[in-house]
């Protein structure tokens, strides 16, 4: 609903949803009030066609508006979806501890000059059909203390600088402290993507704003 706020969506799996001409998300915020949390989700296996078909959206729609705040995403596990997670002319937003997977265009796509201030940290976003990561004119994007895998000449773009982790970092100032390593998953064949004991990600994480440092020491969802 249209200005919701203090709302929580958790625990659920969405699965093969989608339409063919239009945009859609497994769980889509669209225009929301403030301090949404959408936490412990699975999204996968898309079923549409849709340019900006995905995950999880946080969408402002075509004439934003406004500019909610606390709205934010966490703990999820999204896999075999057009795109991760989507930021559309939305303000404030933030995509903490996340395990992105298999995209079939991007992991993360931060979209337009109406998004500001978006927030990426602690996510594991692993394979990608075009980029791992796109900040697409988005202002004031704060990305930091992820995992990215694998590197590649134009897993990257930042303002459509399209890079590899290297030059990312350094046309976009961001991800100082990330790394591009395999996270270990225990089983992609069978969607395990609980870390291995010696995953460079066990006890990477960061602080988050809001969220308990308690629950999520590591990078990623599990």
């Amino acid at each position: 609903q249209i200005g919701s706020a203090n709302t929580v969506i958790e625990y659920n799996q969405v699965y093969s949803n989608g339409q063919i001409v239009a945009d859609t998300a497994g769980i889509d915020l669209y225009k929301p009030g403030d301090n949404n949390s959408v936490r412990y989700n699975t999204t996968h296996d898309h079923r549409y066609l849709s340019l900006y078909a995905g995950g999880i959206r946080f969408d402002g729609g075509d004439d934003p508006g406004v500019s909610p705040i606390g709205n934010v995403a966490y703990g999820n596990v999204i896999y075999n979806e057009r795109i991760g997670i989507n930021a559309f002319n939305f303000d404030n937003a933030s995509a903490v501890n996340n395990t992105i997977y298999n995209s079939g265009l991007y992991g993360i796509y931060i979209q337009g000059t109406d998004t500001d201030g978006f927030t990426a940290k602690n996510n594991i976003i692993h394979t990608a059909g075009t980029r791992l990561i796109y900040n697409d004119a988005a202002t004031n994007s704060d990305i930091d203390y992820n995992d990215y895998y694998p590197d590649g000449a134009l897993a990257f773009s930042w303002n459509d600088s399209v890079s590899n982790f290297s030059l990312w970092k350094l046309h976009s100032s961001r991800d100082v402290h990330s790394i591009n390593r395999d996270p270990l998953f225990k089983n992609m064949g069978i969607e395990d993507f609980t870390l291995q004991a010696l995953s460079p990600c066990i006890g990477a994480a960061v602080f988050a704003s809001g969220l308990s440092s308690q629950k999520f020491q590591n990078i990623g969802a599990k």
